[in-house]
């Protein structure tokens, strides 16, 4: 599963904000495979001048894992340890 958000919204013609959000909730037929992953990015911009914009942001991002990639493998056949 995964689900992507990404909006902009323009506030008159010197100012704009936007907001980007990400979450993924993997899962597998196997014990311990979980992933679950999640963002969040707001930023906002004002025009101060002819040649000035002023960019604020912020990025949160989280990944909790134990992903299980199956049997190991060496020289293109699963390995014996």
């Amino acid at each position: 599963r995964r689900a992507a958000l990404d909006v902009g919204q323009g506030l008159g013609a010197r100012a704009a904000v936007r907001l980007n959000g990400l979450y993924e909730n993997s899962d597998g037929f196997r014990d311990r495979f979980t992933v679950e992953r999640w963002g969040v990015n707001p930023t906002a911009s004002v025009v101060l001048g002819a040649r000035t914009m002023l960019r604020a942001g912020y990025e949160r991002f989280v990944d909790a894992r134990v992903v299980d990639r199956g049997i190991p493998s060496y020289q293109g056949r699963p390995s014996a340890a």
